[in-house]
């Protein structure tokens, strides 16, 4: 570029400064400095007088420079699987404005609510320019930030060209609140800046755990809870994920669903009871109000308990008799008790059972009758 001075004045005198600008040039496409502008002076007769930028100290000042990487075209971000807190693979689309030249680098700088593995080497990164399996990514915790390495050893990136990026080993934050966005920055091979984004790489769980599905617009409320094995929080119940069904509830495919009317606890199904409610028995596994003649019910455990032998039936207890087991030597009811035979002297068998003598008789007629006294 050839530049003359103005109309008017003829020279320059010596040890005058003086300025040149030029307008419309467009800076380098990173923040690497450009190669020195090679500025010379001539004469009216176009004889070389001296050439500025032959002095080295000058050379320096003598260059353009960005001091700002410039905005790429566009940018997206995907997370698969999206349930809170699990691992998950992150898809990034972008578009690049400026080349990329051989042997570029990428860095992304990870949001702070992203959940990391314990041991960083298992992050995986993927870039679609790069000929193989995994590219080569370093992770700094300084700064949260993953560094792909030569993610085009072959060839140049042209601007304007769409990068797919996977990054493999992080996990979705504990809430449905989006993230901070990921940081994007492309940068040569000796590290100066090209495209940078800083916004709209967002990312979102599509519940707060521990729910594994909700309405969109409440997502603190649970559909569906985590069933696999091992999950922390398995069983639905009323909106919310727990580890064990309340009272009156029982677990069944994921859900807690409700015992039968009178069952407080309940397993397998609604109907096989192993507590009852107060005021209720349990006998087998079933709760009954009242138990059975041959049973005994026991406010302190609320179980039907079985009358003891030789009892048949009982009442008010185990051990107090209303009836005797006639299969046993034992079967005549005398004052709540069984005996071989009714006791002489007080009572009188009849129909299988003992007639107490009359209250008037101190002893009775026990071959007779309970009103044949005799003793008063």
């Amino acid at each position: 570029m050839r530049l003359e001075l103005r109309d008017g004045i003829d020279s320059i005198p010596v040890g005058e400064e003086f300025g040149v600008q030029l307008s419309m040039l467009e800076n380098p496409e990173s923040t690497k400095p450009s190669t020195p502008f090679h500025v010379s002076i001539t004469d009216e007769r176009k004889y070389l007088v001296t050439t500025i930028t032959e002095d080295q100290s000058l050379l320096k000042t003598f260059v353009m420079q960005a001091t700002q990487p410039a905005q790429l075209i566009f940018g997206q971000v995907t997370n698969t699987p999206k349930q809170a807190l699990e691992p998950t693979l992150i898809q990034m689309r972008l578009i690049t404005r400026h080349t990329l030249p051989l042997q570029s680098k990428l860095s992304v700088k990870v949001p702070v609510q992203l959940g990391l593995p314990e041991d960083t080497a298992a992050l995986k990164c993927w870039i679609d320019s790069f000929p193989f399996d995994d590219v080569k990514c370093d992770f700094s915790r300084e700064d949260n930030s993953l560094l792909l390495h030569n993610i085009n050893p072959f060839s140049a990136i042209r601007g304007g060209t769409s990068l797919n990026i996977e990054l493999k080993g992080l996990s979705n934050r504990k809430t449905a609140e989006a993230s901070d966005s990921f940081e994007v920055l492309t940068l040569t091979n000796d590290g100066y800046f090209i495209d940078e984004t800083r916004s709209g790489l967002r990312v979102a769980s599509n519940c707060d755990w521990p729910c594994w599905d909700c309405p969109v617009e409440t997502p603190s409320k649970c559909l569906r809870c985590d069933t696999r094995e091992g999950a922390e929080l398995p069983l639905f119940f009323n909106g919310q994920c727990l580890n064990s069904c309340p009272s009156n509830y029982f677990a069944m495919n994921g859900i807690c669903s409700q015992c039968d009317a009178g069952c407080l606890e309940c397993d397998k199904t609604s109907k096989t009871c192993h507590k009852c409610h107060f005021g209720m028995f349990l006998l087998g596994n079933t709760c009954l109000s009242v138990c059975p003649e041959t049973h005994h019910g026991v406010h302190e455990t609320r179980t039907c308990e079985p009358c003891e032998k030789p009892c048949k039936t009982c009442k008010g207890s185990v051990s107090i008799c209303t009836s005797c087991d006639q299969t046993l030597d034992t079967s005549f009811l005398f004052r709540n008790k069984c005996f071989e035979e009714c006791p002489r002297d007080i009572s009188v068998e009849n129909e299988g059972g003992c007639l107490e003598c009359n209250p008037n008789c101190k002893t009775c007629d026990s071959d007779f009758s309970p009103n044949q006294c005799t003793s008063c």
